[in-house]
């Protein structure tokens, strides 16, 4: 038995599938380099471009899902971090382990998003999401240095991190309404 959940997670991929499926036809269409078809034959690859175009939709979801559950756990510990800095339960040194470890984590998390290899169609909305994790990736250096040199601007941090968090919504949101 299908859940009405399940089905809105179906048709939200439908929904992306085609969108993807008409730019692709656009995009296809604009080129400047034209296909021969023998008489009445029409686009023999159609069915496989379907397929491709479906696969780079589901492969870019599975990737942002990922990308978004880890950069949580990262964001979550950094937070968790903060608040004990702001309520004087870490002290720098102990602000700058935590945050290092992050750090590290973060370092793994942007390279392995930016190796994957995706299809064009779907390259923009990737390199979007690199472009967030590296941002998320500049929070965490910054906020170690600081540490590093005691001189850690909390407001600086916490606003910083605040903008961080309403990019990915809006990341979400944006690919959850296409």
């Amino acid at each position: 038995m299908i859940t009405i959940r399940h089905r809105k997670g179906v048709f939200k991929l439908i929904k992306r599938f085609l969108i993807l499926l008409t730019i692709s036809s656009v995009l296809v269409g604009c080129s400047s380099e034209k296909k021969e078809k023998g008489p009445g034959l029409g686009n023999r690859n159609q069915p496989k471009e379907e397929e491709a175009s479906l696969s780079s939709v589901e492969q870019l979801d599975k990737i942002l899902q990922n990308s978004i559950k880890e950069s949580n756990v990262l964001l979550s510990q950094f937070n968790k971090s903060l608040d004990g800095f702001y309520t004087g339960n870490t002290s720098n040194s102990q602000f700058a382990t935590v945050v290092s470890g992050i750090v590290n984590d973060s370092h793994e998390l942007v390279s392995s998003v930016e190796k994957e290899d995706v299809d064009p169609t779907v390259f923009e909305l990737q390199q979007k999401l690199v472009a967030h994790l590296n941002q998320q990736h500049g929070l965490f250096l910054n906020a170690v240095d600081m540490a590093n040199q005691e001189k850690v601007n909390k407001d600086t941090l916490r606003n910083t991190y605040l903008e961080i968090k309403q990019e990915q919504a809006a990341i979400m949101n944006g690919w959850n309404n296409s």
